[in-house]
C-alpha cells in the first residue's frame, strides 16, 4: 500500500513537471475597461473612471466591486478554456489595463489568443539594464542606487 501511495505522488510530481516544464510567463489583455477608465455600462457596477487630475479610491465599494467582476472574468476564461492544474494564474491586472499573468503552455497561449473575450496574448520577457547612469541623469544624489 505504501509503495502505492509513493508512485501516486511521483507521478502528480511528473504531471506538474511535464505541464509546466515547458510552461511560460504570458500576459493577457482581456475585452472591458480597467478601473481606472471604466465609464459604466454594465449592470450592477457604477462607473469608476476619475478625471485625469484625480485620485482614485481604490477602497470605495464601487471599485472593489467592479476589481472582482474582472477578476472573476479573468478567472472564467480560464477555467472555461484548461483544467484546473495545467496552467497557474500569477496575477490580475484590474486598475490601469485589463488582464492577467498566467503561467502557462505555448500551446495553451495559442488557445487564449482565439478565445472571445481576449485582445492580446504576449510572452513576458525579462529586460536588462542598459545603463548606470539614470540615477545621475536625472539628478539624484550619488547615494542612491539602482539594484
Amino acid at each position: 500500500m505504501r509503495l502505492l501511495e509513493f508512485e501516486c505522488v511521483l507521478l502528480i510530481i511528473l504531471s506538474a513537471f511535464l505541464v509546466f516544464g515547458k510552461a511560460e510567463i504570458y500576459i493577457v489583455t482581456v475585452e472591458g475597461e480597467p478601473i481606472i477608465s471604466y465609464s459604466g455600462g454594465i449592470d450592477e457596477f457604477e462607473a469608476t473612471a476619475v478625471e485625469s487630475d484625480e485620485k482614485i479610491d481604490t477602497t470605495s465599494e464601487h471599485v472593489t466591486s467592479y476589481s472582482r467582476h474582472l477578476e472573476k472574468r479573468h478567472d472564467m476564461i480560464l477555467g472555461t478554456l484548461f483544467e484546473q492544474g495545467t496552467y497557474k494564474k500569477l496575477y490580475s491586472y484590474r486598475h490601469l489595463i485589463n488582464g492577467f499573468a498566467v503561467h502557462i503552455s505555448p500551446e495553451q497561449a495559442e488557445t487564449l489568443r482565439h478565445a472571445p473575450g481576449v485582445k492580446a496574448v504576449e510572452r513576458d520577457w525579462k529586460v536588462k539594464r542598459l545603463t548606470t547612469h539614470t540615477p545621475q541623469f536625472l539628478g539624484l544624489p550619488k547615494s542612491v542606487t539602482i539594484k
